[in-house]
């Protein structure tokens, strides 16, 4: 009879990848959806200065090894992603950010163009 050998499990230990998004467009706004899975509004920030968009979060390790963790895959550590968008590109003020099973979605109304006005020319006498 040959004998079992019970193979150790490989941990990962690698810090939090890069999340990734995905960015639409309509004639009113953008939309940025970024996966977050297991992220917590409290962990998150977003924040915009200066014509640029930052996200900031961090994922904490679910258990140790101590409270019967035998395996772990889910990403932990932090992660920063910024995103240029110009100071006249959208309006900042009437963004919103939602965070929903997982996805985070930021919608960035774009800046209302003023209408030209002309401006009469006079001869000076």
């Amino acid at each position: 009879m040959a004998a079992h050998r019970q193979q150790a499990m490989p941990t990962v230990s690698e810090p939090f990848t890069i999340p990734p998004v995905d960015l639409l467009e309509t004639p009113q706004h953008f939309l940025w959806l970024m996966d977050l899975p297991g992220l917590s509004e409290q962990r998150l920030k977003v924040k915009a200065r200066q014509g640029t968009l930052t996200v900031v979060g961090a994922c904490q390790q679910r258990g140790t090894r101590g409270d019967g963790f035998l395996h772990g895959e889910s990403k932990k550590g932090a992660f920063q992603r910024e995103f240029v968008l110009g100071d006249d590109l959208v309006d900042i003020k009437r963004a919103t950010a939602h965070l929903q099973e997982g996805v985070l979605s930021l919608t960035l109304p774009k800046q209302r163009k003023g209408q030209s006005q002309q401006i009469p020319v006079r001869e000076l006498s």
